[in-house]
């Protein structure tokens, strides 16, 4: 159990934090209390431990991060519930592209089994800060250039 909290704290979320911040930027959702978007960051770490917890196959907890984050969107954030699903698919969408790319690179150079992942909370951690790096360096990027995929403000 020590080691699910381990992961939540350090892994889902800063990723979750990420992928609301880049998915909110990117859909021109600028104009944002910090606060709030902790809070929904903080539920969906929750909902991330439950579904560790649980055991849920990778796919399955994938589709539940979603539909969680989507809600927790729409409720904290008041956005029209056809328009809160874009920041959500957004970041959710570059963060598994640069997990895609990265993970096995640095699995391999690290010497490290994908498939051992679930049984070593250490290599969760090892192999996600680069991933931490890469999407900071993003979200620096998309604010400082003001970079917009799909302007749901209006």
């Amino acid at each position: 159990m020590l080691n699910y909290v381990f992961i939540t704290i350090l892994v889902s979320f800063p990723e979750t934090l990420l992928i609301l911040l880049l998915g909110l930027n990117l859909s021109n959702i600028i104009h944002i209390n910090n606060l709030t978007v902790f809070i929904i960051a903080f539920i969906q770490s929750i909902i991330a431990l439950l579904t560790r917890i649980l055991n849920i196959d990778l796919g399955i907890h994938t589709i539940i991060q979603i539909i969680s984050l989507y809600l927790l969107i729409v409720l904290f954030l008041k956005l029209k519930y056809y328009k809160a699903i874009i920041p959500v698919l957004i970041g959710s969408l570059l963060q598994g592209i640069m997990q895609s790319i990265s993970l096995p690179i640095i699995s391999c150079i690290l010497g490290v089994e994908l498939v051992d992942l679930y049984n070593n909370p250490r290599n969760i951690v090892i192999l996600f800060i680069p991933i931490l790096i890469i999407s900071s360096i993003l979200l620096v990027i998309v604010r400082k250039r003001h970079i917009v995929f799909c302007d749901i403000s209006s």
